[in-house]
C-alpha cells in the first residue's frame, strides 16, 4: 500500500520569502512557480545537487502550455516541487541561466530555506 502524498497549494514566485522557511511534514509537498522565458536560453536550474540523504527532495519542470496557444517567445513559468522526505533541514538554491554560459554569473537566483517534520506533527 502506498502512502498518500500531501500536496499544499502552490505558490507563485512573488508570494515567496526568501527569509521565511517554508515549513513541510515527511510527504508534503510545495510547488514554487518561477517566472522565466526559456525561448531566450535562461532556465532555472538547481545550483547544488540535492544530496541523496537530503530531507527534501526537489524537481524543476516547465509548466505545460495549452496545445491552441501559439505565441512564440511568450513567458513560460518553471514549476520548482521541493517534497519532505525525513526530518531535518535543507537549502534548495535555483539559478536562472543559460546552461552554456559556464562561469557566468546567473541573472536570477533564489534560496528557499526548508525545514521538515516528522509527518502528523
Amino acid at each position: 500500500m502506498m502512502a498518500s502524498m500531501a500536496v499544499l497549494p502552490v505558490l507563485a514566485e512573488e508570494k515567496t520569502n526568501p527569509a521565511i522557511p517554508v515549513n513541510l511534514q515527511v510527504g508534503q509537498t510545495v510547488t514554487i512557480l518561477l517566472k522565466g522565458n526559456p525561448t531566450t536560453g535562461f532556465i532555472w536550474m538547481l545550483e547544488e545537487k540535492i544530496p541523496a540523504d537530503s530531507p527534501v527532495q526537489a524537481d524543476l519542470s516547465l509548466v505545460a502550455r495549452p496545445a491552441d496557444d501559439i505565441s512564440c517567445g511568450a513567458p513560460t513559468p518553471t514549476c520548482l516541487t521541493i517534497t519532505g522526505v525525513k526530518p531535518g533541514e535543507a537549502t534548495v538554491h535555483v539559478v536562472y541561466r543559460r546552461p552554456w554560459e559556464k562561469g557566468r554569473p546567473s541573472v536570477k537566483e533564489k534560496r528557499f530555506s526548508v525545514t521538515v517534520s516528522p509527518a502528523g506533527k
